[in-house]
């Protein structure tokens, strides 16, 4: 469907230079908040827009740091986090070489970098390091996932951020590391009651 907003922000993303997988994740974006608020995005007000914000921050678990992974594994899209050490480094990449299309581009900058490069590299990154274990770069999302449960995070979030359907799925990490056991608390304590 289309607009006249629409089409002068979609004119605005071309003159920027944006990509055209950047131009749809804004799009996305404000369909987004067009359906939170059931308006027109010129309708809205700066404090509906900072309180949407907020919405993705406090309610959704999104933060600044939020990737949109698009057909990932299993052709899925998802959140993830982005760590602020990771962000500043793709940042400086990105002030360095100004990718035009893609972030990282294969041999014709149009396309993006291939399964087998980006392998390639994985598997010069860990023979450098002189790690022995792990298989492929999958191993990646293995070693996230178990990082998240050793450190405490739940179950539940750690399924979210790793796009999976079932929690059965999720629980096989389990078994890895040692989970961070917290000590349990009745919900009764949390009341002052008499004794």
């Amino acid at each position: 469907m289309s607009s006249p907003l629409r089409d002068k922000f979609i004119r605005h993303m071309v003159l920027q230079g944006l990509s055209r997988n950047t131009q749809d994740a804004y799009l996305r974006a404000i369909v987004e908040l067009v359906r939170y608020y059931r308006c027109s995005p010129d309708e809205l007000t700066n404090d509906q827009i900072q309180g949407f914000l907020q919405e993705l921050i406090e309610v959704r678990k999104r933060t600044w740091s939020t990737v949109n992974v698009e057909q990932g594994k299993g052709r899925k899209d998802r959140y993830t986090i982005l760590f602020d050490w990771v962000l500043e480094e793709l940042r400086g990449y990105w002030r360095e070489y100004r990718p035009l299309v893609w972030l990282f581009a294969g041999q014709d900058p149009n396309r993006h970098l291939t399964i087998g490069s980006a392998q390639r590299v994985y598997y010069q990154a860990r023979d450098a390091a002189g790690i022995t274990r792990g298989r492929g770069i999958h191993t990646l999302r293995h070693c996230f996932a178990s990082h998240l449960l050793e450190s405490g995070v739940d179950l539940f979030t750690v399924k979210r951020l790793l796009g999976h359907a079932s929690l059965k799925t999720t629980a096989g990490y389990l078994h890895v590391g040692t989970v961070q056991h917290r000590p349990l608390q009745s919900p009764l304590d949390e009341f002052d009651l008499p004794k």
